[in-house]
């Protein structure tokens, strides 16, 4: 029996939400999916893939905001601290 992307596609977004994407891989997510519906998902790896990456872009900032934002909050405290 044929699962429907649709569904394979939900299951996977909802890894995704607990996945820390810095140490999981695509292969994890798939044998994942595999376990959940008993079934081999290697025919999905572009599914996959393009859905992570999709993912990937929209929760995780760009390091550059990343670091900007970091880099701001030190200097506020720097300045902070000498004015005690």
């Amino acid at each position: 029996m044929t699962i429907p992307d649709e569904e394979v596609l939900t299951k996977l977004r909802e890894l995704l939400k607990h996945a820390d994407l810095n140490v999981t891989t695509e292969k994890m997510l798939r044998k994942q999916l595999e376990e959940h519906f008993k079934q081999d998902m290697t025919d999905r790896k572009p599914i996959i893939r393009a859905e992570v990456r999709s993912f990937d872009s929209v929760v995780a900032p760009p390091f550059a905001v990343v670091l900007s934002a970091c880099l701001t909050t030190a200097l506020y405290y720097t300045d902070r601290l000498s004015d005690i």
